[in-house]
């Protein structure tokens, strides 16, 4: 009796710990399966948003004249559309079957003396001819008697990385946005990095462990916890109501992400600094070193790896803030590249959101490519971190 409980209870031990182990595996292989489904999911979406199709048009049936102008060289690619069909189609679905910039690639073309040009079609033609489910009966009748007669092609769409936004989906691209973007970084880093050191060097080098030093501890720590909508209303109401900065800037939404990006900083460069043994700073004290200079030569060169660890995590947090920045009013329609940080501009992240919310679907694909290219850079970002953290890193044990 008594060795068949232990048989059982032995038994028993060993399920659980095979089980344990089991869900262990499990939960260690879920986020690695749900990085898989993201990536399929992006690149399919990329994919389609990476083609875009255009219509064999002959310069010598259009006619066009040296001296036309662009509203007479479009209306007579309209002629030439409707010469093409056998039956007479509503004169709205005509109209808007090329692209705006149909006109361009004509003249381009004229220009070196072609005869025959793949001109761009529109965003909901587009559309029609890669999902076959989407626009109206008409463009779809147009669409398809043009596909089987092999007068359309699907080429690459290299103005989706040449191109700002645009109210044409055909010539939407994500430059304005890559921009935008580089420009709110470079003010958060210029205004949070210098304050944020600042901040973790008289903390960790200056300040004695006071009651003062332990409540602007665990304010910034609170700081940190604050969600981010928060500083988009304060951003609001003391940049642009107060202070009269231009809404929907670089300026602006750096100025406002620096409030998230500087508890990063000065958490991570606190414990980079007190990282750094007493006994280096008290060698370079004994040899005459005054304060200044053992920071400046010792503390700062051993903890920059920590430093720069947590400025590129900032970057990486700051890359995907949304909210702050519908706060200040960087939700709004861009169709310039920025070229300075008082311009309106937009962010990958607000990008992402108006390109999703989006009625046209040919805008909504886009959005894969401008989430794909986001986590790329943040991919980038965090392997430098893991470089640095390898190459830069002392061992002081």
């Amino acid at each position: 009796m008594n060795i068949n409980y232990l048989r059982l209870k032995l038994n028993t031990r060993s399920f659980i710990n095979k089980f344990f182990s089991f869900v262990c595996v499990f939960c260690a292989f879920l986020p690695v399966v749900f990085l898989f489904v993201l990536l399929f999911s992006t690149f399919s979406g990329a994919y389609k948003a990476l083609q875009q199709t255009k219509f064999a048009v002959d310069l010598e049936k259009v006619g066009i004249a040296s001296g036309d102008l662009r509203y007479e060289i479009r209306e007579k690619l309209i002629s030439y559309l409707k010469d093409q069909l056998p039956w007479e189609e509503d004169p709205f679905i005509i109209m808007n079957f090329f692209s705006n910039y149909a006109v361009d690639e004509v003249l381009g073309a004229l220009n070196v003396g072609e005869k025959k040009v793949w001109a761009t079609i529109s965003g909901e033609a587009d559309t029609v001819h890669k999902y076959r489910r989407s626009g109206s009966p008409g463009m779809k009748r147009v669409v398809q008697y043009f596909s089987e007669r092999g007068l359309l092609k699907k080429a690459l769409n290299y103005k989706l990385f040449t191109n700002p936004d645009s109210r044409d989906s055909s010539q939407a691209g994500i430059v304005g946005a890559l921009i935008g973007s580089l420009y709110t970084v470079f003010v958060s880093l210029l205004v949070s990095f210098f304050i944020g050191v600042l901040t973790a060097l008289w903390l960790g080098e200056y300040s004695s462990r006071s009651s003062i030093t332990r409540v602007l501890e665990v304010s910034i720590n609170n700081l940190s916890s604050t969600p981010p909508i928060v500083f988009g209303i304060l951003g609001l109401t003391f940049y642009i109501n107060f202070l009269g900065l231009p809404r929907s800037s670089s300026l602006v939404g750096g100025l406002t992400l620096a409030f998230i990006m500087f508890p990063i900083l000065v958490t991570s460069s606190l414990h980079a600094i007190r990282s750094v043994p007493d006994n280096i700073k008290q060698a370079a004290f004994a040899l005459g070193a005054s304060k200044v200079q053992v920071i400046l030569h010792h503390v700062l060169p051993l903890s920059m790896p920590g430093i720069m660890t947590g400025t590129i995590l900032g970057i990486a947090r700051i890359l995907g803030e949304s909210a702050p920045l519908l706060m200040i009013g960087m939700v709004a329609f861009v169709g310039s590249i920025p070229e300075s940080i008082r311009e309106p501009a937009n962010v990958f992240a607000v990008q992402i959101y108006i390109w999703a919310t989006s009625p046209d679907i040919s805008t909504n694909e886009k959005t894969s490519i401008m989430v794909l290219v986001l986590l790329l850079l943040l991919l980038a970002l965090n392997c430098v971190v893991h470089f640095i953290k390898k190459v830069f890193h002392y061992d002081f044990h």
